[in-house]
């Protein structure tokens, strides 16, 4: 279903599409899926459309309600009175997985059609709106202030502004795995002259 950071997110992407030179051809896809986890998500299959259905219209509705003068306020301060927030316990608890899926024509396919293939799995511990937020600023922070991690980055913008895969590369990717408070699973597949059809996906999590 759509993602409200989609917004933001693909803008992001498309930025780095441009300063890496992904093509002229490269498109951007995202959206979140209904089960928190990906194994889920996959066992479901198209079935998942139902819940996140559900959460659409009940997010709508409340989206809705909240803009209505007096109500909106006492819906707020009843759901999230100020001061509240997730407790310890949840934060601990809490994870976010990412899957990133790149498809591209087959450099030397068996059939025209065909396409090389290549996925990622991102898999975060803690809360996504609070601590793998906080780790990944720290982390690029410390891509950018630790000696070793600077001689690895790649070549600056001309500006001096760019996108995370722009100017930290792997040297964030690898921070991320080697955390020792929180480490960040990163699995990768690469399938080279793969079916456009393929429906085979490997159930992380």
């Amino acid at each position: 279903m759509p993602f409200f950071m989609a917004v933001a997110n693909s803008k992001v992407v498309q930025a780095s599409a441009i300063a890496l030179n992904y093509g002229p051809n490269f498109r951007y896809y995202e959206r979140v899926l209904s089960f928190p986890r990906w194994k889920t998500n996959m066992y479901f299959g198209i079935f998942t459309i139902f819940p996140g259905l559900a959460t659409l219209l009940i997010l709508s509705t409340i989206m809705g309600l909240v803009r209505i003068p007096i109500v909106g306020k006492l819906l707020l301060d009843w759901l999230a009175p100020p001061g509240t927030g997730n407790t310890d316990d949840f934060a601990a608890k809490a994870f976010s997985q990412v899957y990133a899926e790149v498809v591209c024509k087959a450099v030397a396919p068996t059939s025209p059609s065909n396409v090389d293939r290549a996925t990622c799995f991102i898999d975060f511990k803690g809360d996504p709106n609070n601590l793998v937020t906080a780790q990944c600023v720290c982390e690029t922070a410390l891509c950018m202030v630790s000696p070793q991690s600077r001689k690895e980055l790649p070549p600056r913008s001309d500006d001096g502004f760019g996108t995370p895969a722009q100017l930290m590369g792997q040297v964030l990717f690898q921070r991320l795995q080697n955390n020792k408070v929180r480490p960040v699973g990163i699995y990768t597949t690469v399938t080279k002259d793969d079916s456009p059809q393929a429906t085979k996906v490997r159930l992380y999590g």
